[in-house]
């Protein structure tokens, strides 16, 4: 599965300490629709660099 990250934020949490990053991603319609299905949503993943930007 290869998805795109498009941004990368800081999230602050009331009531918690210190800051979370958050990644919007970007993908075909196929993949992110597999994504949602499976309600992915706070996963912690691996990411790897590959291919041209």
């Amino acid at each position: 599965m290869t998805l795109r990250i498009s941004n990368i934020e800081d999230l602050e949490i009331s009531g918690e300490s210190g800051k979370h990053k958050i990644s919007t991603i970007s993908g075909d319609n196929e993949t992110l629709d597999i994504l949602l299905g499976l309600n992915i949503g706070n996963e912690n993943l691996n990411i790897m660099i590959e291919g041209n930007d």
